[in-house]
């Protein structure tokens, strides 16, 4: 069983399990794609505490940390409003982020995710998630079109500098009808 849990504003220890599992599970990632060292320029920007915490702290984000069997297995991030990283409308959700470690992968845990952010997308009157995906990650681009996403562009990623286009992937939301409201 998957749990995920929201990193709570504050919490010093979930800031620095943030920290490590961004870092670690980016570099599995891409590793095997891209420069080291723009590779660790990239980290070091994007994964240092003072920017996690920085975007912790956007009302508009979310950040949640993944466990199964009570290890922390990997996180995602998601973005409402003007935390998105291209102007979209409100009823609009973007996944920035959904990175696990690689011997979590293919146990069903990002699709545990994905049903998660598909909850919490219908509880704030969503219609859209959106992602952009590396061009190269063939696994991601194939494992998002079997959870129901199309593609639908193209999404510029700043990687240290270096523009690269990213596959942008789109899924309407069913009607939120039989989703309750609990806030």
């Amino acid at each position: 069983m998957t749990i995920c849990k929201r990193i709570q504003l504050g919490d010093k220890a979930q800031l620095d399990l943030l920290c490590k599992i961004s870092r670690d599970t980016f570099f599995a990632t891409f590793q095997a794609t891209s420069e080291l060292v723009q590779m660790e320029l990239y980290m070091q920007q994007a994964f240092s505490e003072q920017q996690l915490n920085h975007e912790i702290y956007h009302p508009h984000t979310q950040f949640y940390i993944l466990y199964s069997a009570g290890n922390a297995c990997g996180y995602f991030k998601i973005n409402f409003s003007t935390a998105q990283s291209e102007p979209k409308p409100d009823n609009y959700l973007e996944i920035q982020r959904i990175y696990l470690y690689p011997e979590y992968q293919g146990k069903g845990i990002a699709d545990d995710a994905i049903e998660y952010i598909m909850t919490v997308a219908k509880l704030n009157y969503i219609k859209v998630i959106w992602l952009g995906v590396a061009e190269d990650n063939y696994r991601a681009y194939r494992f998002y079109g079997k959870q129901g996403f199309k593609p639908n562009g193209v999404h510029l990623f700043d990687f240290a500098g270096e523009i690269q286009s990213d596959i942008c992937m789109e899924m309407l939301i069913p009607d939120n009808s039989s989703i309750r409201d609990t806030r």
